[in-house]
């Protein structure tokens, strides 16, 4: 069997895509060069799983179905906006999310917990972010770096934590194609 590329994320509302869809227009006026995420396509990642081995999947879902079932649903909201690794040389501009439970945190490790086997833990540790863009070179760097500095988010939009999903990554031209494979519900 072939091999699929994989992650594990949460799903966001359309609300709260609509929202980083108007954060990312704003911070396109620096004119940077930035690969900036589709809408769409836009969701917080886990656990990036790589490609992984088809047969594998069934295992990882049902792996996910008991790290879900251990944790609650909760609510995080989004947060300020920034880059890593720094603003002044940012290589990712994202959205921070804020949920000050620790229960997104655990949610984070379940998933590293029953995946290690596949993945390592990442070493840096989990920084719950959304993906705006990925700045290809310095070019209005510095602009992008003031936009970013000096945002503020309109609306603190809650982003509900219900599930998780098992999604494949196919890579294209015109950018990825994400395709859910599974979803895990939280505990009520």
């Amino acid at each position: 069997m072939a091999d699929l590329r994989l992650f594990i994320a949460v799903e966001l509302p359309e609300e709260v895509r609509r929202l980083l869809a108007a954060v990312e227009r704003d911070l396109r006026q620096a004119d940077a060069d930035v690969s900036w995420s589709r809408p769409e396509n836009m969701h917080l990642t886990l656990k990036f799983l790589g490609d992984t081995p088809e047969d594998f999947v069934g295992e990882i879902a049902a792996a996910l179905d008991a790290a879900a079932a251990a944790c609650p649903r909760h609510a995080a909201t989004l947060g300020g906006v920034g880059a890593f690794p720094t603003v002044r040389r940012p290589r990712v501009v994202w959205v921070g999310l804020d949920e000050p439970t620790g229960r997104l945190a655990e949610l984070q490790k379940a998933v590293d917990d029953v995946t290690a086997d596949l993945v390592p833990p990442d070493p840096r540790g989990f920084t719950p972010h959304l993906t705006l863009g990925r700045v290809r070179s310095q070019r209005n760097a510095e602009r992008l770096a003031g936009l970013v500095d000096g945002y503020r988010l309109t609306s603190a939009a809650a982003v509900p934590v219900n599930e998780i999903v098992l999604i494949r990554s196919e890579l294209a031209r015109s950018g990825p194609t994400y395709t859910p494979l599974h979803r895990s519900p939280l505990r009520e």
